[in-house]
């Protein structure tokens, strides 16, 4: 005797499998954060080895998941946590400055690796699609919200405007132009951020210290007892960034 099986014993042709939903969060959310990782550089002329060395590892995880799945799965998962402890000290900062889009928008992408980590886990238990869904659609929000905000917030900063007795500082690959600014007790510093990130001009020892988003300025009013002060950039990876105010 022979038995007819039930629809709920045959798989409909146009069914997922679960792992199969987490896997494409995983990939998408990885392929996005590490294209952000090499363009983000390159825009700002920084090289970042770190992550370079992460976007080559998600590459190798991609090719391992057509012949070795559940290893590309892995080294994709490992990956995107690795990036994402060792890069939250530089980037969280950035989400700080939202009017400076392209380190604000790389730092996003960093909170979106939450996603991928997720991912990874979903697809290796195969758990329930559901989640995978969801976590896609706050991921892809997420990233959207934040390249609007940034957007909103770079068109809202003002831009300082020089004056004649401004005395000039120039904030130009990653340098202070001179290396040595000359100013008197109670004058004012014009300085202007020409690169494309976030830096800081900031006075060891002194509370003065301003932010300067991308492609922004600012005039500093130096009320400072004279003497030689050091100049620096508190953004983490900035530190080569340093000159000498001298107060007349």
């Amino acid at each position: 005797m022979t038995t007819t099986p039930s629809n709920t014993d045959v798989e409909p042709a146009h069914a997922v499998r679960p792992d199969r939903v987490w896997v494409r969060l995983l990939v998408g959310v990885s392929v996005v954060a590490g294209a952000a990782d090499l363009i983000a550089p390159a825009l700002v002329g920084e090289v970042i080895p770190p992550l370079a060395t992460g976007a080559a590892l998600t590459l190798v995880g991609l090719l391992l998941l057509r012949r070795y799945h559940r290893t590309g799965i892995a080294v994709l998962g490992i990956t995107n946590l690795l990036l994402i402890v060792t890069g939250a000290p530089f980037s969280l900062p950035n989400l700080a400055a939202p009017a400076s889009p392209i380190t604000f928008v790389h730092a996003a992408t960093l909170v979106v690796r939450v996603a991928a980590v997720a991912g990874a886990v979903g697809a290796w238990r195969q758990a329930s699609p559901t989640g995978a869904r969801r976590l896609t659609v706050a991921a892809a929000g997420l990233l959207s919200a934040a390249v609007m905000f940034s957007a909103v917030a770079a068109l809202l900063t003002p831009v300082a405007t020089a004056q004649p007795d401004d005395v000039t500082v120039e904030v130009r690959g990653f340098a202070f132009l001179p290396r040595a600014v000359r100013v008197p007790s109670g004058g004012t510093l014009y300085v202007n951020n020409a690169d494309l990130t976030l830096h800081t001009f900031s006075v060891e020892n002194t509370v003065l210290s301003q932010a300067l988003p991308e492609r922004r300025s600012a005039r500093l009013r130096v009320d400072l007892e004279r003497g030689t002060y050091r100049i620096f950039c508190s953004v983490p990876g900035h530190d080569a960034m340093t000159a000498a105010l001298v107060v007349d």
